[in-house]
């Protein structure tokens, strides 16, 4: 089941000028989800509400209700301006558009099979117990911190590189751990898994026991750690568990916040948020929730998980979907989704008998259920990372999309080519036709590309040595035109959205109706493609009926064309 949901709400430029003119904004600002007035009128008692949309509010509130929010289970979010600036802002794939995901074809699946089969619920059970018996994970509790110590441990039992990052948490010193396998060949390119290993209920100073909020998703990060760290990869694995994602994802937003201000290059967020709940009756699979940016990355999985498990899956595709650490990531442009048993709080298979409550325990879950989920999570951790095994493998490009400019030079890399010539191709698709680009000693390890002949589109590159050994990168290489030649709309007759595609790498585009009345005004960035959900800046539907659209780039060259809307 696949699930596109492009929720606008009109809280975000009230926030942006909101959060900006107010002081100590990053103290006392919220997003609060509901599902009912019942939700709507509990928010109201404790909080300072500014906006309200269709399922989010947008509140100010004082410390002691942020806890009293998260106890009673409303998913929270602190915010400050940067949430919704950097959104706007950063570099990122291009909004809407989804294409063609490989598993990596130097991945030895055969090691990943096996690897999945040495997983078992006697391992999950012993590491939620564990969990579990600390009593409490809440974060101002010292039993907190011996879960961290433990984490620590049991990490370093692995052999893994193991840190912690503190943050202040409400006046209280927190920790994440942090766990790294170093990768072989681009370990400046990263792929996180992760999970929150704090825990709140309505006893929270003493009886917190989260065994599925988030003892299940802790378990998963600790066997993916176990068990890949026997392996070797191409890129970084960072297994991370956090602190504070009950009082707002305090602890992921301070890592992904490093992140980013490190300009680090992440693959993708894995993140393992309740994994164990399962009741008969109701619908038996996995949810993933990414938003536009990641659909590639959610594909990918999907195949991943075809490949190894064949779990049933519920994907759903939200901008606004941010109640769990998975957003944290978003907000800083980078590529994540969210592993849970259920969409949120309000769907019939969400654990909400139990949610934050001391009944949380591991006697309610379904481990069957939960094993199935871990390996899902481990599997494409595996292939995220690019599993090495001897063999060919293009490294670069990597991760999902790299851009140039035709006419720019773009290097290529590869690995374990060196006794023998190779060909490079490239392709639009996995099955397309083949271009070569040039055959070269394959001990060179890499090839400067010069793109000046290539037509602007997205590209597969291909490597093939003299002995019949061929790999593909695991991303694509984006080329852009200054011009408008390859520019197309699709579909056009448009019925639900419109995809600008084939753009120079600073583009304006602005959409009129007949009567003159501008309805969008975006400016891309290294985008090759832009969609719109033909819905106008000022949140209004646009109807049937032929547009005009005025496409400018930054050397002031235009292009106009028609697009036309129907029901």
């Amino acid at each position: 089941m696949f699930n596109v949901m492009y929720k606008k709400t009109a809280v975000s430029a009230f926030l942006i000028f909101t959060i900006t003119s107010c002081a100590y904004a990053q103290e006392y600002y919220y997003l609060l989800k509901y599902r009912n007035n019942n939700d709507l009128e509990k928010i109201k008692s404790i909080a300072q509400v500014l906006n309200i949309s269709a399922d989010t509010t947008f509140v100010k509130m004082d410390e002691k209700n942020v806890f009293s929010a998260a106890i009673s289970g409303v998913p929270i979010k602190r915010v400050t301006e940067n949430y919704f600036n950097k959104q706007a802002g950063l570099k990122s794939l291009s909004a809407g558009f989804s294409s063609d995901i490989k598993t990596f074809s130097n991945v030895d699946q055969s090691s990943v099979t096996e690897m999945l089969s040495k997983i078992t619920k006697v391992e999950i059970s012993s590491y939620i117990t564990i969990l579990q018996n600390f009593n409490t994970r809440y974060f101002r509790s010292a039993q907190c911190n011996v879960a961290k110590d433990y984490l620590v441990q049991e990490f370093k039992s692995f052999g893994l590189d193991v840190s912690t990052q503190s943050f202040m948490n409400y006046g209280t010193l927190n920790y994440n751990v942090l766990a790294v396998k170093p990768g072989k060949y681009m370990p400046e390119k990263i792929c996180v898994i992760s999970a929150h290993y704090d825990s709140t209920s309505d006893d929270y100073l003493v009886n917190a026991p989260g065994a599925d909020d988030n003892a299940t998703g802790v378990a998963a990060v600790l066997l993916a750690a176990k068990y890949l760290s026997a392996y070797e990869f191409s890129y970084t694995i960072v297994f991370a568990c956090f602190s504070g994602e009950e009082q707002g994802l305090i602890g992921s937003e301070a890592y992904a916040r490093n992140l980013y201000n490190q300009n680090t290059q992440v693959i993708a967020d894995i993140n393992v948020d309740m994994i164990g709940y399962y009741t008969q009756g109701i619908k038996y699979d996995l949810n993933l929730t990414t938003n536009r940016n990641s659909q590639q990355l959610v594909e990918f999985i999907s195949q991943v998980n075809d490949t190894y498990v064949q779990m049933p899956l519920d994907i759903n595709v939200n901008d606004y979907a941010w109640w769990s650490d998975h957003s944290s990531f978003w907000d800083f442009g980078y590529n994540a989704v969210e592993f849970c048993e259920a969409y949120d709080w309000g769907s019939p298979d969400f654990n909400s008998t139990n949610y934050h409550t001391t009944h949380d325990t591991l006697d309610k879950l379904d481990l069957d259920f939960t094993l199935k989920n871990t390996l899902v999570a481990v599997a494409s951790v595996a292939e995220l990372a690019d599993l090495y095994v001897a063999e060919l493998s293009v490294l670069q490009p990597a991760g999902w999309v790299e851009t140039v400019t035709r006419g720019e030079t773009y290097l290529i890399k590869w690995e374990n080519a060196d006794t023998e010539q190779v060909s490079l191709y490239y392709s639009d698709s996995f099955q397309g036709t083949q271009k070569l680009i040039a055959t070269v000693n394959g001990a060179l390890k890499s090839y400067s590309w010069n793109t000046s002949g290539v037509v602007s589109g997205r590209y597969w590159l291909c490597l093939k040595t003299q002995s019949g050994a061929e790999d593909w990168s695991s991303g694509q290489l984006v080329i852009l035109s200054n011009n408008f030649e390859s520019f197309i709309i699709y579909p056009n007759p448009a019925r639900t959205e419109a995809t600008f595609s084939g753009l120079p790498p600073f583009t304006n585009i602005k959409v009129y109706n007949l009567a003159g009345e501008l309805l969008i005004n975006r400016t891309t960035q290294n985008q090759f493609s832009f969609t719109w959900n033909l819905v106008s800046d000022n949140h209004g539907r646009a109807g049937t009926g032929v547009y005009l659209c005025v496409l400018e780039n930054s050397i002031g060259d235009k292009h106009i064309c028609k697009l036309a809307i129907t029901k």
